[in-house]
């Protein structure tokens, strides 16, 4: 399943295209995906350092409210908490690595895969579906989405008690982000 520009944010648009440009052969060398996993707090401030040196990254983002007794505020906290998905060449790697909010750089040796995964998260993110993060994925059945704006998504059954919670994840990092559907939406792979 392809996204559109009218699917999701502009700013991923340049490393999705770019990633999904791969398939000539020629940029599969060049540019590549890889997971920064950030020391804890970090991931909005390693995004801004691949945004000053010009490199692109992902970091899905979700509204949160804290209410405080005289206020309540929004926070934006990452679906995927303690990463950022970098799509640049190797040689912006020592750059990275020089980055005081970098505890490791990870690199993604399954880049379809990976992509195909990131892009279904990033379709459901840009829906108008109620996500949850998920930080630990257990194991569960493989299904895959019939109808509604993520038809074709796959996605692991994490519950079902009255509307299924199907877990749409990132094997490489191990986490992932939740939604509730039908069962009628759901087929099993």
């Amino acid at each position: 399943m392809a996204l559109s520009e009218k699917d999701i944010p502009r700013k991923w648009m340049k490393s999705l295209k770019a990633s999904s440009s791969m398939e000539g052969g020629s940029q599969q060398e060049v540019f590549s995906w890889c997971v920064a996993h950030v020391k804890p707090r970090c991931e909005k401030k390693l995004a801004q350092y691949c945004e000053d040196w010009q490199m692109d990254y992902v970091l899905p983002l979700y509204d949160s409210l804290k209410s405080y007794p005289t206020k309540k505020i929004v926070f934006q906290k990452p679906y995927f908490p303690g990463y950022v998905f970098i799509h640049t060449s190797p040689e912006n790697h020592p750059l990275l690595k020089k980055c005081k909010h970098l505890a490791r750089l990870i690199m993604v040796t399954n880049q379809a895969l990976f992509y195909k995964q990131l892009e279904a998260v990033l379709l459901a993110i840009s829906s108008d579906i109620d996500l949850l993060p998920m930080p630990e994925i257990k194991p569960g059945i493989l299904v895959k989405i019939r109808n509604g704006p993520l038809k074709g998504v796959e996605g692991l059954v994490e519950e079902r008690v009255g509307l299924c919670k199907v877990c749409l994840k990132l094997d490489f990092i191990g986490q992932g982000v939740a939604l509730q559907v039908e069962a009628d939406n759901l087929e099993v792979i």
